[in-house]
């Protein structure tokens, strides 16, 4: 016989764990209805045993979802005759997933540039960051986590966009604002990430010339009077 069975493990799970049993029955007596089950073939050949006897499947190896998301396995039962018959099963096997990854940045450090001055909501930069982990992928959250105690910038928690605020930016008391933004999973547990963010603040031409001193006292010697 020829059938398709499925199993599921989370990639979690340590070496030597039971995946599930397969059953096969023979109606002969004596040898003839004795089986021995064995793993023939399939993706799955060294991450995975079986129990000749019993027919339970064991992972040999560590699993790992983001590398490989499922396996197949042939399993026979074979059973003792002098002249052995045999039939075989396809087992699909699903890794499941485990949050066992933080988030990644495109870049571990971002120079953005703002016009000092700027008004409120102008678009600075979007972090842009991904997650492995299936389950995780689209739900991170972005947070500045340092060096914006003043609250001139604001990051969208949902799309990594840091924007200015109704605080205005100087470029004469600040030319340059370092910040942290920690972008964190859903899962459980919450797995971060930390990025840089260095933002120059462009020069815009506010300020007036001015002279060092206000006013100039300059004493002339007297022309002498000719004879």
């Amino acid at each position: 016989s020829n059938f398709v069975d499925k199993s599921f493990v989370s990639e979690d799970v340590p070496v030597g764990t039971s995946v599930m049993t397969v059953s096969a029955y023979d109606e002969d007596t004596g040898r003839d209805g004795e089986i021995r089950y064995s793993i023939r073939d399939g993706s799955g050949i060294g991450i995975f045993r079986i129990d000749e006897e019993k027919g339970t499947i064991f992972t040999v190896d560590l699993l790992d979802r983001e590398t490989t998301p499922h396996y197949w396995l042939t399993i026979y039962a074979t059973d003792q005759g002098v002249i052995p018959l045999s039939s075989f099963i396809e087992i699909y096997i699903e890794i499941g997933d485990v949050n066992d990854n933080a988030p990644q940045t495109t870049q571990p450090v971002y120079y953005p540039e703002v016009m000092e001055n700027s008004p409120k909501d102008i678009s600075i930069i979007q972090i842009e960051a991904f997650d492995s982990d299936s389950s995780s992928n689209e739900k991170l959250t972005y947070k500045i986590s340092s060096g914006n105690p003043q609250g001139f910038f604001h990051i969208n928690p949902k799309t990594g966009l840091i924007t200015t605020t109704s605080r205005k930016l100087d470029r004469e008391q600040q030319a340059e604002h370092i910040l942290e933004v920690t972008v964190t999973d859903n899962g459980t547990p919450a797995e971060s990430t930390l990025t840089r963010v260095i933002v120059k603040i462009l020069d815009e031409n506010d300020n007036r010339p001015q002279f060092l001193q206000k006013f100039y006292q300059i004493k002339l010697p007297e022309r002498e009077k000719p004879e």
